[in-house]
C-alpha cells in the first residue's frame, strides 16, 4: 500500500476520539519543550517532518492486544500513559513510528507541558507550572524565529507590556482566524499589528489543514511479525535503545502481567524507601535476563517470544529477589549515593532467587554467614570497580560461578578463586588512599569505612576547613617550603581530612574552630570518627593528624571487608 496523507487537524481530532492509540510496545513520551517548539517551527516553515507508520488493527483482533492513550497534559514528574480498553466495535489504528511527534502535536494544540521553573527549589509552590504553547502574532514572518513559546497564562498576559501578542495556538482547532480578528481583542489592535497578526494566524491555520502527515499503514495482525517491523524501524537509529525494545517486546508478549506496569511499579518501590534507589527500567530488564539465565546483552536476537515467556514465568521470583536485595543493601547503610553500580547487586539477587530465599535472606539467622559473605563481596566489588568496564561480560562470568556452585551459602570462596582481583590486598588499600581525593569516589570510600544509616541528608565534610590553608597562614604555621605547602594542600582533600556528616551537623561544625569542635566530642564520638589522640589539634599539626588518622582509617577499612550482620527490622518507607 502506498503512502497516504492526512492533515494535522484531522489526526489530532482522531487521537482525541481514540481512533489512534499507542500499542503497549511503545515507550514513554520523552521530548523536551524545545523539541516540540522546533517541530511546530518546522511545520510553519514548510519543512518535512518525516513519515509515520501506523498499524491498522481489525475489529476481530482489537481485544488481542494492550493499548495506551496519548498524553495530552504532560508533567515531567509523571510521564506515564493511561491504559485504555477499546470497545472492540470498530477498527483502531496503533502508532508504530511517530509517537513522539504526534504526542508533541497533541500537547501543543490541545494540551500543556508542566516542567520545573529554573532556579526554583523543588518544593517551591511555583516550581512546577502548567504551560501551553503560544504564538507571538506581533512577530513578522521574516524574523529568524516564528515566536513560539510555552508560557503560563500569566506570562502570556504580561507579554503585552513588552509588545508581544501571545496567541494560544490550540484555538485554531476550534475557531477560524477571522473570529480572533473580529473579537474585541483583535479589533483593538493597531492596524499594522492587526495585519501581521491576521497573516500569521492564517498561515498557521493553513498548515493545520494541509495534508502534511505522510503515513504508511501496516495491515499485518500477527504480533510477532508486527514486533519484527517495530524493532526494524526503531533500532536503526537512536530513537529507541535496545532496553526500550526489550521492554516493549515483553509488554507485547507477556500474557499474565502487564510488563510495563510491573517494571514501573518495582522502580517506584525502590524509590519509595529512604535510601531512594533510582533504578531504571534498563536495570530491571538486565536483571530479568540475568536472573532467568538468558544472554544478558541487549541485542535483537534476544527479543524473542521464548525468552519473554521465560521471564514472565519467573517474574514473581525475580521481583522478590530484587526487593530482598534492596532491603539487604539498605540494611548495611547503602543508598542512592553510595551504590556506584547497581549491577553489583545482581550476583546477590541471583543467589537469592536460585535458592528461593527472598522471604528470609535479609533477616533469618540461618543466612547470617551468607549475608556476611555477600556484603564482603559487595564492598570489595564497589571499591575495586568490578563493573566499571564491560559489565555484560562481568555479569555473565559471575553468574556462571554462582550457577555452578553447590554451596548453600553465598559462594564467596568460589568467587575469590575465580576472580583474583576481588581479594583486596593491603597494597590495594594503600593505592585507594593515595589516589582518592574529595569527590564522588571519596564519598564511596568513606561510606565503606564508616557506614551510615541514611535517615538524613549526608554531606562530605572537611575536618580542617580547606579555607584555612592560605599561603600566608601556612607560612605562619611553619609550612615555609614549597614542598611542605604542596603536601598540606594535597592532604586537605585527602580521605584523612574527610568525614560523612548530616547536613545539620556540618552546619554546626562550620561555625567552630576545629580545635574547639574536637574538644567538644566525647570519647566515643572521637573513636567513631577515628580522631587520633593529640595534645594539640592546631593547624600547625595538620600533617601529623592526617598521617595518624590515615593509619586508623586503613585498619578500619580492612576490618570492614568482613563484617557482622546488621538488623533490617527497622527498615521503613517514607
Amino acid at each position: 500500500m502506498p503512502f497516504q496523507a492526512i492533515s494535522i487537524k484531522k489526526i489530532v481530532n482522531g487521537i482525541l476520539e481514540r481512533d489512534y492509540v499507542l500499542p503497549a510496545i511503545q515507550r514513554h513520551f520523552v521530548w523536551k519543550p524545545d523539541q516540540i517548539i522546533n517541530l511546530f517551527d518546522s511545520i510553519l516553515r514548510g519543512y518535512p517532518i518525516g513519515s509515520f507508520l501506523f498499524w491498522r488493527i481489525k475489529t476481530e483482533h482489537v481485544n488481542d492486544f494492550q493499548y495506551y492513550d496519548f498524553i495530552t497534559d504532560f508533567n515531567v514528574k509523571d510521564n506515564s500513559n493511561d491504559k485504555i480498553v477499546p470497545s472492540g466495535e470498530k477498527e483502531i489504528t496503533a502508532v508504530l513510528d511517530g509517537q513522539q511527534r504526534l504526542t508533541a502535536l497533541l500537547i501543543g494544540l490541545r494540551g500543556s507541558y508542566t516542567y520545573k521553573t529554573p532556579y526554583l527549589r523543588q518544593d517551591h509552590p511555583q516550581a512546577y507550572q502548567k504551560r501551553e504553547l503560544y504564538l507571538n502574532l506581533a512577530k513578522p514572518k521574516e524574523d529568524e524565529s516564528h515566536g513560539l513559546a510555552f508560557l503560563t497564562e500569566k506570562e502570556a498576559k504580561e507579554g503585552r507590556r513588552e509588545g508581544k501578542l501571545w496567541y494560544k495556538i490550540g484555538r485554531l482547532l476550534t475557531e477560524e482566524p477571522s473570529e480572533f480578528m473580529l473579537s474585541e481583542e483583535g479589533d483593538s489592535l493597531p492596524l499594522e499589528v492587526k495585519k501581521t497578526a491576521f497573516r500569521r494566524i492564517t498561515e498557521f491555520s493553513q498548515c493545520l489543514n494541509l495534508d502534511i502527515i505522510n503515513y504508511y499503514v501496516e495491515e499485518e495482525q500477527d504480533i510477532d511479525k508486527v514486533l519484527s517491523i517495530f524493532i526494524r524501524v526503531n533500532s536503526g537509529g537512536t530513537v529507541l535503545s535496545y532496553s526500550d525494545l526489550l521492554l516493549s517486546t515483553a509488554t507485547a508478549l507477556w500474557t499474565e502481567y502487564d510488563a510495563r506496569e510491573e517494571i514501573e511499579n518495582i522502580t517506584h518501590e525502590f524509590a519509595s524507601y529512604k535510601a531512594g534507589f533510582k533504578i531504571s527500567s534498563d536495570f530491571v530488564m538486565k536483571a530479568c535476563l540475568t536472573l532467568s539465565d538468558l544472554d544478558v546483552k541487549f541485542i535483537v536476537k534476544n527479543f524473542n517470544r521464548v525468552n519473554m515467556q521465560k521471564i514472565e514465568a519467573e517474574w514473581e521470583k525475580i521481583k522478590d529477589a530484587l526487593l530482598c536485595t534492596m532491603r539487604f543493601a539498605i540494611g548495611y547503610g547503602y543508598n542512592q549515593d553510595t551504590i556506584s553500580s547497581y549491577n553489583a547487586l545482581l550476583p546477590i539477587a541471583y543467589y537469592i532467587k536460585s535458592k528461593d530465599i527472598a522471604e528470609k535472606f535479609d533477616h533469618a539467622a540461618k543466612y547470617k554467614k551468607s549475608r556476611e559473605d555477600a556484603i564482603t563481596w559487595l564492598r570489595r566489588a564497589l571499591l575495586m570497580k568490578v563493573f566499571g568496564g564491560s559489565s555484560d561480560t562481568v555479569i555473565s562470568r559471575y553468574r556462571d560461578v554462582l550457577s555452578k556452585s553447590q554451596s548453600e551459602n553465598f559462594p564467596l570462596k568460589e568467587i575469590e578463586s575465580s576472580f583474583k582481583d576481588i581479594a583486596i590486598t593491603s597494597q590495594d588499600i594503600d593505592e585507594i588512599f593515595e589516589d582518592t581525593r574529595y569527590g564522588r569516589e571519596a564519598f564511596y570510600v568513606l561510606h565503606e569505612i564508616f557506614g551510615r544509616e541514611y535517615n538524613t541528608d549526608v554531606d562530605m565534610d572537611h575536618l580542617y576547613p580547606k579555607s584555612l590553608f592560605t599561603q600566608r597562614n601556612m607560612r605562619t604555621w611553619g609550612f615555609t617550603t614549597r614542598e611542605s605547602q604542596e603536601e598540606v594542600q594535597d592532604l586537605v582533600n585527602s580521605l584523612a581530612n574527610l568525614r560523612l556528616a548530616g547536613h545539620g551537623e556540618n552546619i554546626e561544625k562550620s561555625a567552630m574552630k576545629f580545635e574547639a569542635w574536637v574538644q567538644g566530642l566525647s570519647k566515643l564520638q572521637r573513636e567513631a570518627l577515628l580522631i587520633p589522640a593529640m595534645k594539640d589539634y592546631g593547624p600547625e599539626n595538620f600533617v601529623e593528624f592526617c598521617k595518624k588518622r590515615t593509619v586508623f582509617m586503613k585498619d578500619r577499612l580492612k576490618r570492614n571487608l568482613t563484617v557482622q550482620s546488621r538488623s533490617n527490622k527497622n527498615l521503613k518507607k517514607h
